[in-house]
């Protein structure tokens, strides 16, 4: 049985066969102290039921574990110094080989010989592990996050939420559920665990995949799109997320498969200032007034002051401005129109794009090849394994001025 406290965090966990967690956490919800309990003979505690522990301390074993900022105490003593590029322990420095969703796969002391050595399954459990004695210091695994295992409950705490490491799933619902309500509250990653991972067990962040050779192997562009005005509804949305699942396909572009991850959300009263800087978030707005349309020469995106936060104006006609969504969209992520603005003729090499303005939904193969090849010069990309999420490096303004070539969207890069 697990109990929970008011932030929706596991303060006990009874076991059936009568060992117990117990958890305290500060009012933001960071864990400060857990405690496990492990009884030596087995109780048989019915489901749905908190025991009381045996009255002899003699018949349990206790293991209290204290957390206080990067500093781990077990039992009262000092046991880890948590590092950026690993821990402390014993007089002995030891550090993390990560890959591209910041699991530590090899874990080295400063002597140079190698202390583990893990595999993974998507879901987090590993696989194929080779280690010494000395692996059972390490409790921070899959994403670089603590997996519990004491009692057998082996578990990853994301902060905000665990999971366990056989599926991938939480425990608990999303924090932000109201946010992605077309997507289940329990899904990890939008169901996409292999290129994208969850730093707090809130919000899903993209990431660049690499090969063992530190090549690109994979780039994801994402956008959210928050809906609202004339013709905007939660339906609008759902029928616009299943028109982006066609209309922005994975595709590979030399060697590496780029893709786009676009999620559209009805928002009646959002506005551009609610949006969160830095979380590829968008405003698009429906308008059936003709004075719009006529000022607006139909739809068009406006780049706000500052960073990632961009906000379009449609002119609904009569509700049937798919096109045009999508279309805004492409424009949200930082790519450019490809018509000429007097003829509306399609620029060489776009006539059926969708930023070609004929009404066709693709992508040309040109966009794929611009979009790997601005990804792969970027001299932070090639000098940083990780992608920590969709960002801006120039204001929109700036970028989309500075450079001619259909820019897509800007990255911020981890500097780990």
């Amino acid at each position: 049985m697990i109990q929970y406290n008011l932030l929706n965090l596991p303060d006990q966990i009874q076991f059936t066969e009568g060992h117990k967690n117990m958890y305290t956490y500060d009012a933001s919800g960071r864990k400060l102290e857990a405690v496990n309990y492990t009884v030596h003979n087995i109780i048989n505690v019915p489901i749905n039921t908190i025991s009381t522990l045996p009255s002899n301390p003699s018949d349990y074993t206790k293991l209290t574990t204290d957390y206080v900022g990067n500093m781990i105490y077990e039992n009262g003593s000092l046991k880890q110094i948590l590092l950026p590029e690993g821990y402390y322990q014993g007089g002995v420095y030891y550090y993390y080989l990560k890959d591209h969703l910041g699991t530590n796969r090899l874990v080295i002391n400063s002597s140079g010989a190698v202390i583990e050595k893990s595999h993974y399954y998507p879901s987090g459990m590993r696989f194929s592990p080779e280690s010494t004695s000395n692996s059972a210091a390490l409790p921070y695994r899959y994403n670089g996050k603590e997996l519990e295992a004491m009692n057998g409950l082996n578990q990853y705490d994301y902060g905000a939420r665990r999971r366990g490491a056989g599926l991938p799933i939480w425990t608990a619902v999303d924090p932000l559920a109201e946010k992605y309500y077309s997507i289940s509250p329990y899904v990890y990653c939008a169901g996409n665990p292999i290129n994208a991972i969850d730093p707090d067990g809130e919000d899903f962040v993209i990431t660049i995949q690499r090969n063992d050779k530190n090549e690109i192997t994979g780039i994801t562009f994402s956008a959210t799109v928050y809906i609202k005005g004339d013709g905007a509804s939660k339906e609008r949305a759902s029928e616009l997320n299943s028109l982006a699942k066609e209309t922005f396909k994975s595709k590979e572009s030399n060697g590496v498969t780029i893709g786009f991850n676009v999620n559209y959300e009805y928002s009646k009263d959002k506005t551009l200032g609610d949006l969160e800087v830095g979380k590829g978030q968008n405003l698009l707005t429906f308008t059936n007034d003709k004075v719009d349309r006529k000022n607006n020469k139909d739809s068009h995106v406006e780049a706000d002051e500052g960073f990632g936060a961009d906000r379009g104006v449609i002119y609904n006609k009569n509700g049937n401005s798919n096109y045009d969504v999508m279309h805004e969209t492409m424009h949200f992520m930082g790519f450019d129109d490809r018509y000429n603005q007097n003829t509306g003729a399609p620029d060489n090499g776009y006539r059926n794009d969708i930023m070609g303005r004929n009404g066709a939904f693709d992508i040309s193969p040109n966009h794929y090849s611009n979009m790997y090849r601005y990804v792969n010069k970027m001299t932070e990309v090639q000098q940083d394994k990780y992608l920590k999420q969709i960002y801006s490096l120039l204001p929109p303004k700036v970028y989309r001025n500075k450079y001619s070539n259909n820019i897509p969207v800007s990255l911020f890069i981890d500097k780990r």
